[in-house]
């Protein structure tokens, strides 16, 4: 079976409090994070907090308090306004990150499993702090699509599967002499 999928995501955090998320083309979709697993059991969330303005921005020590997320019931729907939680979208870690993020509190893990019953959109809020006090709510979208794989057979478990099955019925055939003249 595969590993999760890994997608990191850039927040840029401005000193006037304002944001910039960019991730790879086919993860953000008209300003939602949009995932389709391609045969991955789902995913491995990195976000990157971005500070070019050093003005203090990281995530809060507990993931929880980083990340707030509500499965939409109904068509507009928002993003959750206070601390709340999902199976679909959960927050794991909280990072220090590499040399081209912020040192401390820098990257939040997040596992998206992305499995048929977690399917549809969410909303979540990505909480942030400045100088340690100051929250700052940042709410995209997000949306499931297709479910995962996991559980289930992959491509390559069920052509070796097919091909064993064709022998043992050619077997069985010759056996029973179903090949001779």
């Amino acid at each position: 079976m595969t590993d999760p999928k890994t997608v990191d995501v850039y927040v840029t955090m401005h000193a006037d409090g304002s944001h910039d998320l960019r991730a790879d083309p086919d993860i953000i979709v008209d300003g939602k994070l949009s995932f389709t697993n391609a045969g991955h059991p789902g995913f491995w969330v990195y976000f990157h907090l971005e500070d070019p303005d050093d003005t203090g921005y990281r995530f809060p020590d507990d993931p929880d308090d980083a990340l707030w997320v509500a499965k939409y019931e109904k068509a507009g729907d928002e993003c959750p306004k206070v601390a709340t939680s999902w199976g679909g979208f959960e927050p794991k870690k909280v990072l220090d990150g590499a040399k081209k993020d912020l040192e401390h509190n820098a990257v939040l893990k997040v596992r998206n499993r992305n499995t048929k019953d977690l399917m549809g959109e969410f909303g979540y809020t990505l909480c942030v702090v400045r100088n340690g006090n100051d929250w700052w709510p940042i709410d995209p979208g997000g949306v499931n699509h297709n479910g995962s794989s996991q559980g289930s057979l992959s491509t390559g478990q069920i052509i070796v599967g097919g091909i064993l099955l064709v022998g043992a019925v050619l077997f069985v055939a010759y056996e029973f002499g179903l090949f001779e003249s």
